[in-house]
């Protein structure tokens, strides 16, 4: 609440307000059933207040909290090019299968109120209200923004006109979308959500398999191919740990007594998983002997 402008950030709070009065006058008036858990807002000095925040509140946030949105700031024009909605990751220390609901939740929503508006993903960025997903902390969370990185930021040319009210619009409907089907999720939703997850990681190993059989094409000698293949083979290892962890973690969603029929249901979807990162490794090694064997590389 306490930087400069209307941008950044007093309509990014207003966006939050705006979210979880419509969340309010829905449930009071019947049209939503009141979800299993509450959801909390946190408005303060970025980042100090938030600090203090979990000192004194570390309990609740390790224990009792299932995720958590950082939303930032809208923007001056919702019709330029550079005026996205961007989601971030939560960071490697701490993977969660929410990376793969709030983008599932900005798809669905384009696709249909705004098929040509530019949204996307990246990974995480220290900076902002985000750190909660350390896993001293440990709950998951996803930053949102639609700041185009105009001349507006952190300046006092930041006023309330130069706000384009449409950008609060989106901000404040995803908000609410997100934070209402995470609080209502439960036993029934592992399915949905297991596939969700595991589609997310698969695109991801995917990802990380291309980009290291990309580098092969720098590749001039045996010391650099040896590298690279101890490299790749490290790197897809690890990026699918990370997504069977991503689903290990929709378990919080469930009740301590409830969390060993949970862990069957996910068990296919950890293991096929696994078994997907064992394919790309071996396609990468297949690329590299490939690459070997059609040019004289030991």
């Amino acid at each position: 609440m306490y930087e400069w402008g209307a941008n950044d950030n007093c309509s990014g709070s207003a966006a939050i307000i705006e979210a979880v009065g419509a969340l309010n006058d829905l449930i009071g008036s019947g049209v939503l059933p009141r979800p299993k858990r509450s959801i909390r807002v946190w408005l303060g000095f970025e980042l100090y207040g938030s600090m203090a925040y979990t000192v004194h509140n570390l309990e609740r946030l390790q224990n009792r909290t299932i995720a958590c949105v950082c939303c930032d700031t809208p923007a001056e024009n919702y019709d330029l090019s550079t005026t996205a909605l961007s989601i971030s990751m939560n960071f490697n220390a701490c993977p969660s299968f929410t990376d793969a609901v709030f983008p599932e939740i900005a798809r669905r929503y384009y696709s249909r109120y705004s098929p040509y508006k530019l949204w996307k993903t990246r990974p995480f960025r220290s900076g902002i209200d985000n750190f909660f997903g350390d896993p001293m902390i440990g709950v998951p969370l996803n930053a949102v923004t639609m700041n185009n990185g105009g001349h507006l930021h952190h300046n006092s040319m930041d006023t309330i006109d130069k706000t384009d009210p449409r950008t609060l619009r989106d901000l404040s409907i995803l908000n609410a979308a997100y934070l209402y089907y995470i609080a209502n999720a439960g036993y029934d939703e592992i399915p949905f959500l297991a596939n969700l997850a595991s589609e997310h990681g698969m695109g991801i190993i995917l990802g990380k398999m291309t980009e290291m059989q990309t580098r092969l094409f720098g590749v001039t000698d045996e010391e650099m191919l040896g590298k690279l293949l101890a490299d790749g083979v490290r790197v897809i290892d690890y990026y699918t740990d990370l997504q069977k962890q991503a689903l290990e973690r929709i378990e919080r969603l469930v009740p301590e007594n409830k969390r060993g029929e949970a862990g069957k249901l996910l068990k296919p979807y950890i293991d096929g998983i696994d078994e997907y990162g064992g394919l790309m490794v071996k396609q990468f090694r297949d690329a590299v002997k490939g690459k070997s064997k059609r040019e004289s590389i030991k």
